[in-house]
């Protein structure tokens, strides 16, 4: 069998094996290799150095999910997260009968949600991805601003880059109803419906939008003939309640200006709606604005938003014509006369699969612009607390084995490792009970921008929540308790091995190590800082640069506050490890 694969299978077992025995260490040294010959040193703490930095505005063009919302953090401060994204046709070189007229236009974006079922079979939702319990004031317009698939900037070589910060140029770019404005919305959005309580379909979706966990009920549409005037009928739709057609999970649900839709899409020129390529030239995508908060807290959405449409429902002529007999000529086959004109429905979907761009507005809390200040990036190296946060935020870095002798001394044991760890403690008097928690936190090679070799050795799943996937490597967020049962802690454990072990012979150089949120530790692809962070590196006094973040970080709009350089709660750097005698 190949060395390496050997090596593999012992590294990945050994990790399971004190994983599965995490609160016995002491014991397991003796009883497998035997005290005679050898010393088992149980968790030796190491010296590293711990400091956070702001990431500024991050690339969040395309994103596998995206905020919407606003949300005012206790801890970090207030959060606006808009979205552009393209429209795309379901069908090209749709066509249309005479007199078209749209009945309505509904966005539909499915949130995460759960379902549980009762044994009446009635299904219940939980969502998640939703922060903040509060209402916003959220609008919808037109983007006209142009989203390439590549930089015209680069001779159309590499993919196009669009930034956080850029929220002002799409604002500008911005256009809605034109015509007969709604007074009560006081402006052109196209979602300018007013609230109708009537109609369950549509919470408050404009001035006062929350998201719900109510499931969707969509009910039979039903026609009938209008015949109070026999020579000419209508076709007259109505709702049926006593006939549900369809039950579908939560979503954002909205709709839009109907004339807006009728006279721009429908009843644009053909060359418009020919193909994809046409229709995005022509209609450039939407813009997602979120006005401010308009109660509590606000509220904050993750969406995937290539889950979600734009239909217009509308109307048109067909003709309904007969044969009659030609008194005239009654030897003739007859003559074709118009009976009445129908109306059928139809619908036409947009889809939100083209490019897209997530936008934020932050206004920092005086306690964390502080905290960032104060952590000068080129001198002051430590940080008494580490300000995590997702989206354009901040993250931190550890330097190990500050103590080169101690390093060395370590490397001349020639030791057996069995368990290598960082452990982050939460500063509960910053993040206290009322502040939402971050449930995971990711640890990478911040001068390499990949992940560890523990991360890639660890294939452990979780089947009910696969957000908690390669929780060997860890991350996850963890209570500590005493005896009595009460929590004393919370804290985030990784266990580096591997990447420790190569360190101590020579395989792997000791490289800076980048602490950030994740939303979902299965996503490591990365995104680009707009602006490089350099920070001077203890370990060998040069200075390198950060220029990536990790995707997954960036959709997540929360942060935690965790224990830095000092105190009994530092950031703990511990191996534990077998020598001979």
């Amino acid at each position: 069998m190949n060395t390496n694969i050997l090596k593999t299978l012992a590294v990945v077992c050994t990790t399971v094996l004190f994983v599965s025995c995490d609160k016995d260490y002491n014991t397991i040294g003796g009883d497998i290799i035997g005290g005679e010959n050898f010393d088992f040193t149980p968790g030796e703490e190491f010296g590293i150095k711990v400091y956070h930095q702001k990431t500024g505005a991050v690339q969040t063009n395309n994103l596998a999910i995206n905020q919407l919302g606003a949300y005012n953090h206790p801890v970090f401060g207030e959060a606006k997260s808009n979205f552009v994204t393209q429209l795309t046709l379901a069908k090209s070189a749709p066509t249309f009968g005479e007199n078209v007229v749209v009945d309505s236009v509904v966005v539909t974006i499915p949130y995460f949600s759960k379902a549980t079922t009762d044994t009446d079979g009635k299904k219940t939702y939980e969502l998640s991805n939703i922060n903040g319990s509060g209402t916003i004031d959220l609008s919808v317009f037109r983007s006209n601003y142009e989203l390439n698939d590549f930089d015209p900037n680069n001779d159309l070589t590499t993919n196009a880059k669009y930034f956080s910060d850029q929220d002002p140029t799409f604002d500008s770019y911005k256009s809605g109803v034109t015509v007969n404005v709604n007074p009560a919305m006081g402006d052109a959005r196209l979602n300018d419906k007013n609230y109708d309580p009537s109609k369950p379909y549509y919470p408050n979706e404009n001035k006062s939008f929350k998201p719900s966990a109510k499931e969707i009920v969509k009910y039979k549409v039903v026609s009938t003939k209008n015949t109070s005037n026999p020579s000419y009928y209508v076709m007259e739709h109505n709702i049926d309640k006593t006939q549900v057609e369809e039950r579908l999970a939560p979503a954002l649900r909205m709709r839009l200006n109907e004339k807006y839709f009728e006279d721009n899409i429908l009843k644009t020129t053909a060359a418009n709606l020919k193909d994809n390529t046409a229709f995005k030239k022509y209609f450039k995508g939407l813009y997602f604005q979120v006005q401010n908060i308009a109660s509590g807290n606000g509220s904050t959405m993750g969406l995937d938003f290539k889950k979600g449409n734009i239909t217009i429902y509308y109307k048109e002529d067909k003709i309904v014509t007969k044969v009659v007999k030609d008194p005239l000529n009654p030897g003739s086959g007859g003559v074709v006369v118009p009976e009445g004109n129908d109306r059928p429905m139809k619908s036409l979907t947009l889809n939100m699969t083209g490019n897209t761009v997530n936008l934020f507005n932050h206004t920092n809390s005086s306690q964390y612009e502080n905290a960032l200040l104060l952590s000068d990036p080129l001198n002051d190296f430590e940080d008494d607390n580490l300000y995590i946060k997702g989206q354009n935020g901040s993250l931190g870095f550890i330097e190990l084995f500050t103590d080169p002798m101690k390093l060395q001394e370590l490397k001349d044991k020639s030791p057996l490792l069995n368990e290598a760890s960082l452990t982050f403690t939460v500063n509960e008097s910053i993040m206290t009970s009322t502040v939402p928690a971050i449930q995971r936190l990711y640890l990478y090679d911040a001068e390499a921008q990949k992940v560890l070799v523990d991360y890639s050795y660890d294939i452990t799943t979780n089947a009910s929540d696969t957000k908690k996937n390669r929780y060997i490597f860890g991350g996850i967020l963890e209570e500590i308790k005493d005896d009595a049962g009460n929590v004393v802690k919370k804290v985030y454990k990784f266990r580096i091995t591997e990447f420790v072990n190569r360190i101590l012979k020579g395989d792997q150089d000791n490289v800076r190590l980048g602490i950030m949120v994740t939303e979902n530790i299965n996503d490591v692809t990365t995104n680009d800082l707009k602006t490089v962070i350099n920070r001077n590196k203890f370990n060998d006094g040069g200075t390198d640069e950060v220029k990536k973040v990790q995707s997954s970080s960036t959709y997540n709009p929360l942060g935690t506050v965790l224990y830095g350089s000092n105190g009994d709660n530092r950031v703990k750097f511990i191996i534990n490890y077998t020598t001979k005698n």
